[in-house]
């Protein structure tokens, strides 16, 4: 069983890309055939034509990730500006494209092995703050007097 296989997948729709060390990894949403590249089409207006590039270096053995889009990339939410060395477990985000970093997703049964985020030291980056949800209750609130005085007044 070979461990040194690396694979890009897409959680949402279960897309999986087996990464070739020997060929750069081309990604992007208008990309022709190319023997000498492997692609990855990510088919949304927001992803550049040739948006990055996934290689292996074969002096140190690290997997890059290269921006090559003026639409932007990220891992980790972090804006990825030119290169990047991936670990395994990187969160790319292209477009709306979360894309997750694997490197010997099979375990020695030959079975896949995802590993899950620890819950304790989940950012949750998109979640209200105290102050937008106190804001968000006066709003409903407000809202829900306003509609009571509307009642009152049509039908009394």
């Amino acid at each position: 069983m070979n461990k040194d296989i690396v694979y890009l997948i897409n959680p949402s729709s279960s897309q999986t890309w087996v990464l070739n060390g020997k060929q750069k990894t081309i990604i992007g949403r208008g990309i022709s055939q190319n023997a000498e590249n492997s692609l990855i089409l990510l088919p949304h207006p927001t992803v550049s034509k040739l948006h990055a590039h996934l290689w292996l270096d074969e002096q140190t053995q690290q997997w890059y990730f290269e921006n090559t889009s003026k639409n932007g990339s990220s891992i980790h939410g972090k804006e990825i500006q030119g290169k990047q060395v991936l670990h395994d477990g990187d969160k790319i985000t292209i477009g709306p494209f979360d894309l997750l970093f694997c490197e010997n997703l099979l375990n020695e049964e030959g079975t896949v092995e995802v590993k899950k985020p620890d819950i304790q030291s989940a950012k949750w980056e998109n979640s209200p703050t105290k102050l937008e949800l106190f804001t968000i209750y006066i709003i409903f609130g407000f809202a829900v007097v306003l509609f009571f005085f509307w009642i009152r007044k049509m039908f009394l």
